[in-house]
């Protein structure tokens, strides 16, 4: 529903809209059923409310679907990379690793390695030899401590949260990370953001894998056609494609210029763009 304000505020005043004493008051004007949620929050079903006098309805027409501002409902979030600033952490603890067994490793590499790919390719490509395994296990150490302590929330993180928030929609993470996401949450205070986690858990196969995602839509109930995935690399995308969701790719550097997305945004900011209504 639409509104607008007339020139000269008006005092409420009581239309009898919906009420038992004029059960046909919807019918003589011929109001159609709306859908669940309109602007204003004002739904026309059998029934009518009592509007402000200084409101005229212009339209009934619903936007969007019927859903006030934006396009989806729920927002699933990527945790690295996508709400934490987490490859320089990531990059430091490679170095770190490679460093000690002697191998050579060029910091420009160990970033595109694990921003293409991930830090399982990055240990496959390195000549770690015999000792993969456990330099990989050191490495995975260690960048859990240099995250807890270092790595920040990516710019526009708050603002784009709280706007979800404002207009009613609910916020979730799905990443790989584990412990680590729940720690710098609570370290950066934005928890009550979040309605739910999916968290590396080993009983279902990693992204693009839809498995792990299908879960945390059946726990909490999600309707998928108003659901989206939002991440920076091609298998969060992939994941939310996989399970039947729309994907927003957040993508600065171009690391992925033929993948089909949603939308594709290059900062947080932009995200607020592209989940508003048309």
């Amino acid at each position: 529903m639409t509104w607008t304000k007339k020139r000269e505020a008006k005092p409420w005043r009581n239309l009898q809209s919906g009420s038992a004493k004029n059960p046909r008051f919807c019918e003589a004007k011929k109001i159609p059923p709306c859908p669940k949620r309109t602007v204003g929050d004002a739904c026309l079903r059998k029934r009518c409310f009592t509007f402000p006098r200084k409101y005229a309805i212009i339209s009934l027409k619903p936007i969007c679907g019927g859903r006030a501002m934006l396009t989806y409902d729920h927002f699933i979030f990527d945790f690295d990379g996508t709400l934490s600033d987490s490859y320089a952490s990531f990059v430091k603890a490679a170095m770190m690793t490679a460093g000690k067994y002697g191998v050579p490793a060029d910091e420009e590499q160990v970033y595109y390695l694990l921003k293409k790919y991930s830090t399982v390719y990055l240990f496959d490509t390195l000549p770690f030899g015999p000792w993969r395994d456990t330099a990989y296990a050191e490495f995975s150490k260690l960048s859990k401590e240099i995250l807890a302590e270092e790595a920040e929330m990516m710019t526009g993180t708050v603002e784009l949260l709280e706007f979800i928030r404002a207009h009613g929609g609910k916020s979730y993470v799905y990443s790989h990370s584990g412990e680590i996401v729940l720690k710098n949450v609570a370290r950066w205070g934005i928890g009550h953001f979040f309605t739910d986690y999916m968290l590396g858990d080993k009983r279902y196969p990693r992204k693009p894998a839809p498995d792990a995602l299908l879960e945390l839509v059946r726990r909490n109930g999600l309707d998928l056609s108003r659901s989206v995935m939002i991440g920076d690399r091609d298998i969060d995308v992939l994941a939310g494609k996989n399970a039947g969701m729309a994907s927003i790719l957040l993508d600065d550097s171009g690391f992925y210029p033929d993948l089909e997305v949603d939308a594709r945004v290059g900062s947080l900011i932009d995200v607020k763009h592209a989940i508003l209504c048309p």
